[in-house]
């Protein structure tokens, strides 16, 4: 549902949600990364994960805040950190990105 010609919400992320990641000193178990994409060309009548109709302005801005909470989050692992064991795209359908 569109609010405001916006698909997404505008939220302030609070800091005690980041005050609860791990620092980059205690965070090394990390090894799985889970992205939902809630894009689909059409709704299945089976399926209840949350998605939506798949359109190019809404894509551009899911885009846009992926990358900035991917920013916002990258200093709370250690730089030294191992490679993620696995990336799951999830949805919706990845592929429509």
């Amino acid at each position: 549902m569109l609010e405001n010609g916006k698909l997404f919400k505008q939220q302030e992320c609070p800091v005690s949600f980041l005050a609860g990641c791990p620092s980059r000193g205690e965070n090394k178990a990390v090894r799985g990364i889970y992205l939902h994409i809630p894009f689909c060309l059409r709704k299945c009548s089976y399926c209840d994960f949350y998605s939506v109709e798949a359109q190019p302005p809404a894509i551009q801005e899911f885009r846009d805040l992926l990358e900035r909470e991917t920013t916002l989050l990258r200093d709370r692992f250690p730089e030294d950190a191992a490679a993620a064991d696995t990336v799951y795209f999830g949805g919706g359908t990845p592929t429509v990105l």
